[in-house]
């Protein structure tokens, strides 16, 4: 028939090349193959006319192919007459065309040197151009003059009216870059490379230039174009549902699905690339995939298909192009123009064929329908109609039989077995008829397949591409009765079957597919393998890890005490037990089902998080809660409530505070629960992740940080088992977290920290206020004006981050100034007076900013009105004390704290220093984990670690067990309460030296008195020297010098008794609170130390587990 075609004058030309579509067989059309000559019939001739397709050798390539001949470069190109030979490549294989036949020539497989490719290739074009011209300006130039060219392109396209007009713009463009590389120096480019040339420049400056002007340019081919664009679409979406069997396909493709499958992978991504040369790429590898090895006869209709399916736009757009916008490329011959032209004329025959092959699709459509739907009716008269409908797959691979099997119709599936003789019938996923009945969960239709059909019984054991067989999608349906009903048609190990992709088993499928209590058991009475509940698929997750069923978890565990070993220990890859991966899923409820009979939560996976961690992780999602709170839960998991994770050390508090802001109101009730509920049972409030981080700073939910910053006020300081409140309206007060604003204008920061006040269980009492550095500074200043012999601790350890040059400032810095503040402002809630003062309440709850000038005129008025007081006060009532004793009681004091403050210096700058070290430890221990993973990857090495990986896992293990790295220092705070103990009593010290001053004065004093009385003893001898009057004002004067000074005396001692009396209180006060704050620091961080030490151990214990489950090799 094909010689005949060619031969017919009619249907083929001379001076064109012709494209013959072989027409699919049909029982209307009938051809004789044999015959010598065409059919002569004018209908015939009309129907063949439709499948042949005439590319001329003409201008209409050449134009656009050679556009460069006015260069007058010397091209290779193939000349064309009508007796020329053909050269067209495919495959890299040289095919010859000479008087209708084709010949290969097998020399030239390989072809040497393609003008596209080159050793540079990878080289941009501003790249090339600056490996010519390094040193020289001109490649500036040249550059530049390129894209102005782009830009006269974007400019001149925009009169362009048709696709002559714009081709016509983009080559005369082209031909002044052409020129312009022309005037390129050809010694300056051999000097680079002697592979690269005018030619490997020119290339590379059309793929620059049509890169940069795709947008305008294929935009503007698109619109021309859109009515055929559209007329094109139309005609493939009416031939969508088109089968391989009615294209033609030569019987010889054995796999078409698969190729075109691979095909349309590929096609799909020419819609994003964007110059002429990628889509041709493109196109020729689709062209690629399609053939393979095979004759070019197949290659027609699997590109139809791949065109069909792929639903890419703008087809003709790109066939334009890619045609005539490829100027550097040989398009006309060679395997390019071979690829360009079948696609071309694939195009031209949807046109052409689309009334034949739409019906043909229409008619698939409406007999699937009745197939789906059960209209018998229809289906049998589709079925006279068309007799191999039956046989007619859809675009997965179904036939009629397959798709009445998937919905169910067994009536029309029994019918399909009785009218043809069934063979093994799968789709392109390899199910089969009965794995179709069992998704559609049609047990009549799984009955009568099982019953009718020989065929189908054996295919119980058929696997399909998802590694899946009829009995395990029959353990996904949780209907005791279908798999019922296929296990009694096989033996007794048919539910021993395993999923050979995933490794699970059916009692896995179950599980994961929410299996009842009865299905569950219906599975184990007939599994041969009596711990099948502890078989572990390919991901290590054993069934409990998928079982979501309350009902049959409690019974296994009250059954077997085995199966807690398995629920707390038992892990899969990700190294979690089943336990916490119900927590991961927010399934409460089973892990409250194991809390009575598990004692040990301290397993962590591969990324070192907890059962809490995991918690956290789910609460901005949905909790199924048991009969208990997340109270309780935490209460039984309280000695974890401090361990960090292995990747970003973050706490289950820092989790739980990061929850998403897209939380409904219930989820972000259940994490402020979960939140009090940690704090409650001894999660530190404050503790830093690897970032530094505070779970209040990382807050994104508004209630969560107002939940955070009232905790601040109930938590448990130094000081609570001292100092209770004297009434429920006393107010406390906490700094909670920092603010960091950063000015643009001048590239500074500022930083102020938030002080939460307010009646503790009095929410409308709640309020926070924002100061700054100098402000709590000034505070300090002014109470100390007040009232000089008050004990506060001194700043002088601080510095202001907002000070340093370093935008934004270092978290760790200002988390110490944090530490610092609230430990002063803990000293004052807790003191007796000072809690009270105005100036303190004013600072803690005064929204506005402070007023200095009045402040400080309030405090000068105190302490006036105070000195006033004690002047007034007689001398006799206040010696109550010897000179001598109080300077005793001084000296003791002052004798008593300054060794205390050396020891606690020395003990801060050796816990700053352990602290150092330790983390020095773990830096290194993280670099040797590092090292020796990138050891166990190399290729020498890569045999040694694959005979046990679980060396590279250890290693891992001990560098994320290292000192601190898995839980909240426990030093942190032991080297923040000594620093706060040294800068009291360097405060201390500080409050001393004023009653040691007045002291001096008073001495000072004493000598002067005694002095003037004896100047005035001694004066009698010669006061006869002076007159009466001028003798008695002399003596009035003295008097009056020593009534003076004794007042000064008077006043003095007034304030030497005074600030001996303050300092007695303050004294006191330090005495009763300072022991029993070191014993409680010392205390805490005893069971935080224990705490962390032995998490450490169950992490190396439980690694060590893993060892003996798979012990070393042995020795060769």
């Amino acid at each position: 028939m094909l010689e005949s075609i060619l031969n017919d004058a009619q249907l083929s030309s001379k001076v064109a090349f012709s494209i013959v579509l072989l027409p699919p067989n049909t029982s209307d059309l009938v051809f004789t193959f044999s015959s010598a000559s065409p059919p002569s019939s004018s209908a015939y001739t009309t129907f063949l006319e439709s499948h042949v397709i005439h590319i001329p050798w003409g201008s209409s390539l050449l134009s656009s192919t050679n556009a460069r001949l006015k260069l007058q470069k010397k091209k290779n190109y193939v000349q064309h007459d009508e007796n020329a030979q053909l050269m067209i490549s495919m495959n890299d294989t040289i095919y010859e065309t000479y008087g209708g036949n084709i010949y290969c020539d097998h020399s030239k497989r390989k072809m040497q040197q393609q003008q596209h490719e080159h050793p540079l290739d990878h080289l941009g074009f501003k790249e090339m151009i600056q490996r010519i011209l390094p040193t020289n300006n001109n490649n500036n130039n040249v550059v530049h003059k390129i894209d102005l060219l782009v830009l006269k392109f974007c400019d001149t396209s925009v009169y362009c009216d048709s696709l002559s007009s714009l081709h016509e713009c983009m080559e005369n463009v082209l031909y002044e870059g052409y020129d312009l590389i022309e005037s390129l120096d050809s010694n300056a480019i051999a000097n680079v490379s002697l592979d690269l040339n005018i030619d490997n420049l020119c290339g590379a400056y059309e793929s620059y230039f049509m890169d940069l002007t795709y947008d305008v340019a294929f935009f503007k081919i698109t619109q021309l174009l859109l009515p055929q664009d559209k007329a094109l679409t139309s005609a493939l979406e009416d031939m969508e549902y088109l089968d391989f069997s009615q294209i033609a396909l030569p019987a010889t493709i054995m796999d078409p699905r698969k190729r075109v499958h691979n095909a349309i992978a590929n096609f799909e991504r020419i819609g994003s690339f964007r110059t002429p040369a990628e889509k041709l790429d493109c196109l020729l590898k689709t062209v690629s995939e399609l053939t393979q090895d095979s004759d070019s006869d197949s290659l027609i209709p699997l590109l139809l298909i791949t065109l069909i399916r792929s639903k890419v736009p703008h087809l003709t757009a790109n066939l334009v192009y890619m045609k005539d916008y490829t100027f550097e490329r040989n398009i006309k011959t060679g395997k390019y123009g071979y690829a360009l032209s079948t696609f071309e004329g694939v195009l031209e025959y949807i046109l052409n064929a689309h009334p034949y092959l739409s019906k043909l699709s229409k008619q698939n459509v409406q007999f699937w329908s009745c197939v789906k739907t059960g209209d018998l009716k229809q289906f049998r008269q589709e079925m006279i109609d068309h007799e191999d409908a039956a046989d007619v797959h859809d675009i997965q691979g179904n036939n009629a039989l397959m798709m009445a099997c998937f919905h169910g119709q067994t009536q029309i599936a029994a019918e399909l077995l009785t009218r043809q003789h069934v063979q093994m019938t799968r789709n392109d996923q390899d199910k089969t008829p009965l794995i179709a009945a069992v998704q559609s969960r049609s047990i009549d239709t799984i009955h009568m397949l099982l019953k009718n059909s020989d065929v189908v019984r054996s295919t119980l054991g058929s696997v399909d591409s998802f590694g899946n067989t009829a009995v395990l999608y029959a353990s996904s349906t949780n209907n005791v009765d279908i798999l019922r009903a296929i296990v009694q048609q096989g033996n007794a190990q048919l539910l021993d079957q395993i999923n050979r992709k995933t490794g699970d088993t059916a009692l896995h499928i179950a599980a994961r597919n929410g299996g009842s209590m009865n299905f569950i058991n219906f599975i184990l009475q007939h599994c041969s393998n009596p711990k099948i509940t502890r078989k572990k698929n390919l991901k290590g997750e054993t069934f409990f890890h998928l079982c979501r069923n309350l009902e049959y978890i409690e019974h296994a565990i009250k059954q077997y005490q085995s199966n807690v070993n398995v629920v707390v220990n038992q892990v899969d890859h990700l190294g979690r037990s089943p336990l916490m991966t119900w927590a991961a899923h927010g399934r409460l409820d089973l892990v409250e089902a194991i809390m009575p009979y598990a004692r040990d939560y301290s397993r962590v996976d591969n990324d070192g998080r907890t059962v809490l961690h995991l918690i956290a992780m789910h609460l901005g999602r949905h909790f199924s809660f048991g009969n208990n709170s997340l109270d309780y839960i935490i209460k039984r998991m309280k000695h974890i409530v401090n361990v960090r994770d292995w990747c970003h050390g973050n706490t289950a508090l820092h989790i739980a505070a990061e929850t998403t802001t897209l939380a409904s109101a219930q989820s972000i009730s259940n994490a402020i629960g979960f939140i009090k509920a940690l704090v409650k049972h001894g999660a530190v409030i404050n503790p830093v992740n690897l970032r530094d981080e505070h779970p209040v700073n990382i807050c994104r939910i508004p209630e969560l940080t107002t939940c955070l910053d009232e905790l601040h006020l109930k938590r448990e300081t130094c000081y609570s088992s001292i100092m209770k409140y004297n009434s429920v309206y006393q107010y406390t007060w906490a700094v909670t977290r920092p603010l960091i604003q950063q000015h643009a204008k001048d590239h500074t920061s500022e930083v102020s920290y938030f002080i939460k006040s307010g009646q503790i269980g009095k929410p409308d009492t709640m309020r926070i206020v924002s100061r700054k550095l100098q402000d709590f500074a000034f505070l300090r200043k002014e109470l100390l004006y007040e009232m000089p012999e008050l004990f506060l601790p001194t700043f002088s350890q601080l510095s202001n981050p907002s000070t340093m040059d370093l935008r934004p400032p270092p978290l760790a810095l200002i988390d110490a100034t944090l530490a610092t503040l609230q430990s002063f402002m803990d000293w004052l809630q807790y003191h007796p007076i000072l809690k009270h003062h105005d100036l303190v309440m004013s600072f803690v709850r005064s929204s506005c900013d402070l007023q200095k000038s009045v402040i400080r005129d309030n405090s000068f008025s105190r302490r006036k009105l105070m000195l006033e007081k004690i002047k007034d006060i007689a001398l006799a009532t206040t010696s109550m004390m010897s000179s001598k004793d109080e300077e005793y009681f001084l000296t003791y004091a002052q004798e008593i704290m300054m060794p205390l403050k050396e020891h606690y210096l020395n003990v801060v700058l050796k816990g700053r220093h352990l602290q150092h070290a330790g983390l020095e430890l773990q830096r290194n221990m993280m670099l040797m984990a590092q090292d020796t993973l990138a050891a166990s990857s190399g290729l020498e090495a890569s045999d040694m670690f694959a005979c046990n990986p679980l060396a590279v896992e250890t290693m891992r293990v001990c560098a994320n067990v290292t000192f601190e790295k898995n839980h909240v220092s426990p030093w942190l705070e032991l080297v923040q309460v000594n620093q706060m103990a040294y800068a009291m009593v360097d405060g201390i010290l500080l409050s001393l030296q004023r009653p040691f001053s007045l002291i001096q004065q008073r001495c000072a004093l004493r000598e002067s008195i005694e002095l003037q009385k004896e100047t005035l003893r001694k004066s009698k001898t010669w006061h006869h020297l002076f007159s009466p009057k001028e003798k008695k004002k002399r003596i009035e004067d003295s008097k009056e010098k020593v009534i003076q000074n004794m007042n000064d005396l008077n006043h003095i001692d007034g304030q030497i008794h005074e600030a001996h009396r303050l300092i007695s209180d303050e004294l006191a006060h330090f005495q009763n609170i300072h022991p029993v704050k070191m014993i409680k620091t010392l205390k805490r961080f005893a069971k935080s130390t224990l705490e962390m030490e032995t998490q450490k151990l169950h992490a190396l214990q439980h690694n060590l587990e893993k060892w003996e489950e798979k012990p070393l090799p042995p020795l060769p």
